[in-house]
């Protein structure tokens, strides 16, 4: 995982004759404790959306330990 920031200045490099639509998904990594999951997927939608013509918040990974908890209506709420 490269991370948001390297992401969006890749993207941010495209060259715009070659438009077309991007897509980004958000998800959880193994290294973000699941207390700090939200706003790690706020911090990455702030890095990205202007890239982005749409964005996912994925909080479905069956071998992302504890990314299961996060689909809970309170986990999602700060989103």
């Amino acid at each position: 995982n490269e991370g948001s920031a390297a992401v969006a200045a890749r993207l941010a490099a495209r060259n715009p004759v070659f438009r077309t639509t991007v897509g980004v998904n958000i998800g959880k990594t193994k290294v973000v404790p699941e207390a700090e999951a939200a706003a790690d997927y706020v911090k990455s939608t702030e890095a990205l959306a202007a890239h982005a013509d749409y964005l996912v918040v994925n909080v479905s990974s069956p071998n992302t330990p504890g990314l299961r908890n996060l689909q809970a209506t309170e986990s999602l709420r700060p989103l």
